[in-house]
């Protein structure tokens, strides 16, 4: 049986989408939750969900903001490589991924990427760097 005592649950949302994390002892008589661990689970939660919201922009805008198609490909490799760093929980590898490709995008700015594509995609780009220094 589990008590108030033993539980504590933190909400939160990001776009479409709600969370909510529980934490409860395993053990009754083991006392208090940890709540700085929960709180800590939640905050990382938060930041692959704010990453995964940017990954589903970029899947759905790279292909019509970027119509030269071996930039397209060029820059989708990147980020394919980055999501398999991700997933794998190599997140240090997985920023060296998206640097490369800020750099390929910065370097095709004014040529292959208009301004208003640049714009999206690197904001996109920085918030998934902003969430991953978080959790390396």
């Amino acid at each position: 049986e589990i008590t108030d005592a033993d539980t504590i649950e933190i909400a939160f949302s990001k776009e479409r989408y709600a969370f909510l994390v529980t934490g409860y002892s395993k053990f009754s008589n083991a006392g208090m939750v940890d709540r700085s661990f929960v709180k800590n689970l939640a905050y990382k939660a938060e930041k692959k969900a704010i990453i995964g919201i940017n990954l589903r922009n970029f899947d759905s805008q790279l292909p019509t903001l970027i119509t030269n198609k071996g930039i397209l490909q060029s820059l989708q490799a990147k980020l394919n490589a980055y999501k398999q760093n991700h997933f794998k929980v190599q997140y240090k590898a997985g920023l060296n991924n998206i640097n490369a490709f800020i750099h390929e995008l910065n370097a095709q700015r004014g040529k292959h990427v208009s301004d208003s594509a640049y714009q999206t995609l690197k904001g996109f780009a920085d918030n998934i760097i902003t969430s991953l220094n978080s959790l390396i």
